[in-house]
C-alpha cells in the first residue's frame, strides 16, 4: 500500500491551459507525458472496436435563486486524459483480480447488432451520438468478465468513483482487502447481496 499526498489541484480548465502550451513548467511537462500515454491508450481501444462519444454536456447550478449554466466540452484534452486513465484502471484492476480469482463486479456490453461507422469527429456530433446510443446494447453487471464493446475492452470493472457509485466502493474495499490481507472482503454471494 502507498499514500498519495496531493499538494495542488488543477481544474480541467487549468490543465487544458497547461496542455495547450505556452508554459514551461514541471506540471506542464508531466501533463504532456500523461496526455501522450492517454492518446496511446485511446488508440488501442479504438483499434479494438471502441465506440466512444464526446457530447457537449451542461451543468446547471441554482444559487440564491440565480440559475447558472456551464458548458462542458467532454472532448477537452484534460477530460479525455482523465477518462482514459480511469478506463485503464478499471481494465487493469478487473484483469489482475480475475487472474487471482478474486470476486469482482464486471460491466460487460455486447456489440451492437448493426455495424457502426465511427470516427472521432462523428463522436462529437449530437445527432450521431443520440442515434448511435440507441443502437448500443445495455451494459450488464455480472461477476464474470466479458467484452465491453463500447469501451473496446475484454474485461472491465468500475473502481474509480467510490463517492458516487456504490459498486465502485465495494470494489475499492475488495482491492484494499486483497492488498493488505491477501483475502477478499467479499465472496461471490456477499458481493451479489451487497449489490
Amino acid at each position: 500500500p502507498c499514500a498519495v499526498s496531493v499538494d495542488r489541484r488543477l481544474t480541467y480548465e487549468q490543465a487544458d491551459a497547461l496542455l495547450e502550451g505556452g508554459t514551461e513548467s514541471e506540471e506542464a511537462e508531466a501533463l504532456d507525458t500523461l496526455w501522450k500515454v492517454a492518446q496511446q491508450l485511446f488508440e488501442v481501444r479504438v483499434r479494438r472496436g471502441a465506440i466512444t462519444f464526446f457530447p457537449v454536456e451542461y451543468k446547471v447550478r441554482v444559487l440564491d435563486g440565480s440559475v447558472g449554466l456551464k458548458r462542458i466540452d467532454t472532448f477537452s484534452t484534460s477530460r479525455r486524459l482523465v477518462a482514459e486513465f480511469m478506463i485503464n484502471a478499471g481494465e487493469r484492476t478487473g484483469t489482475l483480480l480475475f487472474e487471482k480469482r478474486v470476486p469482482m463486479i464486471f460491466r460487460n456490453q455486447a456489440a451492437p447488432d448493426d455495424d457502426i461507422h465511427w470516427d472521432v469527429e462523428l463522436a462529437r456530433d449530437p445527432v450521431f451520438v443520440n442515434s448511435t446510443i440507441r443502437k448500443m446494447r445495455r451494459a450488464e453487471v455480472t461477476l464474470q468478465p466479458g467484452r465491453h464493446a463500447g469501451l473496446g475492452l475484454e474485461s472491465y470493472c468500475q473502481v474509480t468513483s467510490p463517492l458516487r457509485r456504490y459498486g465502485d466502493l465495494l470494489m475499492q474495499r475488495q482491492v484494499h482487502a486483497v492488498l493488505t490481507t491477501g483475502v477478499p472482503a467479499y465472496s461471490d454471494g456477499e458481493l451479489l447481496e451487497a449489490m
